[in-house]
């Protein structure tokens, strides 16, 4: 869906920006970006960090973010129809110019406990790293130790589900109806 609508709006000035939030990085991911035809950027954040900064700890997300770097609206969702629909309201609307006055976004904290405290993000990269050396055990004892730490944060959570399931998330379609029935054991 998201390609289509790329495609029909090609002559506007946006992006498109696809983000996979996976620590088995984009060798796992690149074929859903194939199989899309994408044509816009398609990246992969192995930490979730971009769901870290904006507050969100589900997938998918869409946000719409304008010209000038403001938050236009987001939150938990796929490309459904009324999500598009806001799209292209907002493409619709003037350009705005940049405010040189408008502060900064404020970074995302690494360690809000402390130096040297375990975090979900350093946590992720530590169990990428794992998953790099082919570690598959010491990376999932890395993602229980992360769930533990942040047992409401389902990014961690279907990261878990991934590598000890890649049939429900990789081979073909991704099996949602046996991701719902995993959100609903502790």
């Amino acid at each position: 869906m998201w390609q289509e609508f790329y495609a029909k709006n090609a002559e506007r000035d946006f992006v498109v920006l696809s983000l996979a939030i996976d620590v088995q990085g984009a060798e796992v991911t690149r074929p859903f970006v194939e199989r899309a035809k994408a044509t816009f950027p398609a990246l992969v954040d192995s930490e979730a960090r971009v769901p870290g900064i904006v507050g969100q700890k589900v997938i998918p997300l869409v946000y719409l973010i304008d010209e000038v770097g403001l938050l236009r609206f987001g939150g938990p969702g796929g490309p459904r129809p009324d999500t598009l629909r806001k799209i292209e309201e907002v493409l619709a609307e003037p350009v705005l110019k940049a405010d040189p006055k408008r502060p900064s976004p404020p970074a995302e904290s690494e360690s809000p406990a402390g130096e040297g405290a375990e975090t979900v993000p350093s946590l992720l990269r530590q169990s990428r790293a794992l998953l790099a050396k082919g570690e598959r055990k010491e990376a999932l004892e890395i993602l229980a130790r992360a769930r533990k730490l942040d047992p409401e944060n389902w990014l961690v959570r279907k990261q878990i589900w991934a590598i000890e399931h890649p049939e429900k998330f990789y081979e073909g379609k991704i099996d949602v109806e046996w991701q719902r029935g995993q959100m609903k054991s502790p």
